[in-house]
């Protein structure tokens, strides 16, 4: 009986997740509808509601009322002092894009990872210090940018983020780095320069189509094994760190195009030539 039940409740849910993405506009067509700019406007009229721009308001507070508007595809509050997400945007399950960046955000809502259709969000320039768990479960994140704020730790799990092809921490307080970050399976851009990183994990690497990894700007002192055997990676920042050597084998790297090391005083320049011998065809700037 509760093996029926649950059933019947997993078929629900596929259905309705279902119904939902078949009414989900592209960015064109989403450029083409009429935005609101005011939250009291676009409950008055939930169903026409798809837009909501509330960028420029001087505002410090959304309102629990956004959790009403479920037919809201694109949410822009970018350039307020907003400090927190209301526990409601959970609930809204057909939002696609949140452009939020230039804010006082400080964390998200658990909830944030009840938004099953976001592809886009840009929560760049904010004070974020944590990321909920729930991040995981954002199954059609492409894009996530996170640039500028004070994360010091992130959630373990990373993997199960199988559409995300671009994600930023530039700028932040990392010091150390979850493995599951470096298995996106489909990341093509990962940008941790500018942190406070001084080892990465021991295992990873199973990022089959990145092509760019920027690494800049840390406080790396030794890199792991598996950085060197990432066959679709073409371009590796390594530049400014505090490099002394490098792995063994360096020929694993087949579509590599360009590595910087600069600015890696301690690093021999054995070593140095060493990948160059290995890998003849990239740009090794040093």
């Amino acid at each position: 009986m509760r093996s029926s039940l649950w059933l019947l409740l997993v078929v629900g849910f596929w259905v309705q997740a279902k119904a939902q993405q078949e009414n989900l506009m592209t960015l064109a067509q989403l450029e083409q509808w009429p935005k609101y700019r005011r939250l009291e406007d676009a409950v008055t009229n939930v169903p026409y509601a798809i837009k909501l721009d509330l960028s420029y308001h001087e505002m410090s507070d959304i309102g629990q009322d956004l959790g009403n508007l479920n037919n809201l595809q694109l949410l822009n509050f970018e350039f307020n002092r907003v400090s927190a997400l209301p526990r409601e945007i959970g609930r809204l399950k057909q939002l696609q894009y949140i452009y939020g960046k230039e804010n006082q955000l400080r964390t998200l809502p658990e909830e944030f990872g009840n938004l099953w259709n976001l592809r886009y969000a840009d929560l760049s320039i904010n004070q974020l210090e944590r990321l909920p768990a729930s991040i995981a479960r954002l199954r059609t994140l492409r894009h996530l940018n996170l640039t500028q704020n004070r994360l010091a730790n992130l959630p373990l799990q990373w993997s199960s983020l199988d559409s995300l092809t671009y994600l930023n921490f530039r700028f932040n307080f990392l010091a150390t780095l979850p493995a599951d970050l470096f298995n996106l399976p489909a990341v093509r851009y990962l940008n941790l320069a500018n942190n406070r990183i001084r080892e990465l994990p021991a295992t990873g690497g199973e990022m089959p189509y990145i092509e760019e990894l920027d690494l800049s700007y840390n406080g790396l002192n030794e890199l792991p094994g598996w950085l060197f055997q990432i066959k679709s990676l073409k371009r590796l920042k390594l530049n400014h760190n505090n490099l002394r050597r490098l792995p063994q084998n360096l020929s694993g790297l087949y579509g590599i195009e360009e590595i910087d090391l600069r600015n890696n005083k301690n690093l021999p320049l054995l070593d140095v030539n060493r990948l160059r011998a290995a890998l003849p065809n990239a740009r090794i700037k040093f």
